[in-house]
């Protein structure tokens, strides 16, 4: 399955990150599911946003969760999601992970050693 390389911004801060999806709109869908940041490009599959004003950085976010997601056949793979809105709980995000995430080509079967970081 692909691999997207995307790079979301919020305020001055430009995050990038790589995840594997079953398609760009499974991707898009995961992040806007998860973080307050805006997207503003994925690699692979060309996507630019027309936006010029982002979401003005008023810190009202997570900085960071990160996971180990494993697919059936027990490879795994750390992911890290920026900018994670506080309405989101690891239940949650664990759900969209199984949804909309891969590991290996694979649909992803469990999330584990998640951990939230705050400010």
């Amino acid at each position: 399955m692909p691999i997207y390389k995307i790079t979301q911004q919020q305020g001055n801060r430009v995050i990038t990150s790589t995840l594997e999806a079953k398609s760009v709109s499974d991707l898009i869908a995961f992040l806007d599911a998860v973080s307050t940041a805006e997207i503003k490009y994925i690699y692979k599959v060309e996507f630019e946003t027309q936006k010029t004003n982002f979401p003005y950085d008023d810190f009202n976010y997570n900085k960071q969760f990160k996971a180990f997601v494993s697919n059936k056949n027990r490879m795994c793979k750390q992911i890290l999601i920026h900018n994670v809105k506080k309405t989101k709980n690891e239940a949650e995000i664990s759900a969209l992970i199984k949804t909309h995430l891969e590991v290996g080509g694979l649909a992803v079967k469990g999330v584990s050693c998640s951990l939230f970081m705050d400010k």
